[in-house]
This record gives C-alpha cells, structure tokens and sequence, in this order.
C-alpha cells in the first residue's frame, strides 16, 4: 500500500492535550474538518506525481547552525523526561513519554508544543525507492511533501495565501546525514499562519521523520487546543533546535509494522 507524505490536514493525537503527531496532514478543501488515520501507519492516499513545483513565494534561508548556540551543554535523553536541556529566552527541552520519543518543549515554565519522532518503511511511499541511495530518496521525500503541500495550501487556504519553502538543505541528525526542510504560510494580508519545519534520515530501510509544527490565531488552520507554537515562537528556537537535533543521539524506535 502506497502513502504520501503527508494524508489529511491535520496530524492525529499522540499524547493527549500535548501533541498532534507526527505527519503533518492536508486540508480539505471542503471544510476544515479533520479525518484522523491511525497513527501508528503512513497515511495510505497515492501521491500525484503531477503536482506543481512549490509556491511562487520568495525562498526561505536555512538558518546558519555552524555558531555555537546557547544551550547549557547537557544532551537531551530520549528516555528520562526529568532530564531538561535550557536552550535560552525561556525556552527549556526535555523528553516525555508518549507513543513513541516525544521532545517536549516549555517556555517560561510552561508546556508549549511537542515534536515527536516516528519511522515509516521506505516502500511505503511512492515517491521512494528502496533500491536507490539514501540521499536521493531524502531528496525525493523532500521534494514531494513540498509539492504536495504547494498544491493543497492553495486549494484550501486560497490563491493569495503566501506559500514561502524553505530550500531542502542537508542537516546532520544526530550523527547521521539527514534532509532539513519546510515552509511558512501567511495570510493574504501579511498576518501569520503557519509554520512547517520536517527533519529526515534513512535509517536500516526506514524514513526516521521529525516535524515541528505552528499554527496562529487567524490563520488558515486555527491553532491545536491543545497548545502548539506559533509561527514567531518556532521560528525564534529553530536555529536552536536544528543544532540540538545535530548533537543529541536518535532516539531507540520499534521496527514499524510492514505495509502490505
């Protein structure tokens, strides 16, 4: 069974009034009502390989991440929540428990918004080939869920929704050679809306996703209830999180079941 690299507009729940998933989801055209897949498996609609290149909008940067950055030296543990890295401003990461290794992520002492990391087989997905390098089909998976997500932001959230990409750039995750990229969204009138950051590497015949998410008041997709970063909170940490996703290990994941 063949996926995309995305399903619906909306993740499904991992942890309860904490976090969305993993897999960012499409936005029905036709509402914003949400169908949830079962998060355990890659969401199971085909891919158009036909789609348009990404938005017309001005590219977004890769941020430098060759600085030193202002956390406190310590490493995140995937598997002891108590253990709290401080990255600055507020900000504060520690592991916590969930479906699968959650990063779990606090300003001022409060619960913000999560990032979770998930495995899914490479022959789940069309736009993949299992017998090609990992850093083609880290390309490729790129390239799709950019397209994808192109197309579907200016069906559902309309022609003058600014679609700007941030420029697949290759990014060390945890030790290993991995694919960083996504996209900012804004309304017509220049209000924010959202922010889409995905983290990719291959690893023993798996795509091993990272996805950190932020939803605004106003925008096209209304913010999780539950709690999510905003586009402006995201993109304060997101030079600090790439560089803490290049120094701390990958988490330990269960062999995701195979896809018939």
């Amino acid at each position: 069974m063949a996926a995309t690299t995305a399903g619906w507009h909306r993740p499904s729940s991992r942890l309860a009034a904490l976090v969305r998933g993993l897999v960012v989801l499409l936005i029905l055209v036709t509402a914003c009502a949400t169908t949830s897949p079962d998060p355990t498996t890659a969401p199971t609609t085909r891919p158009d390989t036909d789609l348009p290149a990404p938005g017309d909008g001005p590219d977004v940067a890769p941020p430098d991440t060759s600085f030193d950055p202002p956390l406190d030296g310590s490493l995140l543990d995937w598997d002891d929540p108590d253990a709290t890295v401080a990255m600055g401003n507020g900000w504060t990461v520690h592991a916590c428990f969930g479906d699968a290794p959650l990063m779990c992520f606090d300003h001022d002492g409060s619960e913000v918004a999560a990032i979770e990391a998930h495995p899914y087989p490479i022959d789940s997905f069309d736009a993949l080939d299992p017998a090609a390098g990992d850093a083609e089909n880290m390309e490729a998976f790129a390239a799709a869920f950019l397209a994808e997500f192109s197309a579907d932001r200016a069906a559902g959230c309309g022609d003058d929704y600014r679609f700007e990409v941030i420029e697949p750039h290759p990014m060390q995750l945890g030790g290993r050679a991995g694919i960083a990229y996504g996209f900012v969204g804004t309304m017509p009138g220049g209000e924010p809306s959202e922010v889409q950051l995905q983290y990719a590497t291959i690893r023993d015949d798996q795509v091993l996703l990272l996805n950190a998410q932020a939803y605004d008041d106003g925008g096209c997709l209304p913010p999780f209830e539950a709690g999510s970063f905003t586009s402006a909170q995201l993109l304060e940490i997101r030079q600090d999180l790439e560089s803490l996703l290049t120094d701390i290990p990958l988490p330990q994941l269960p062999t995701p079941p195979v896809t018939p």
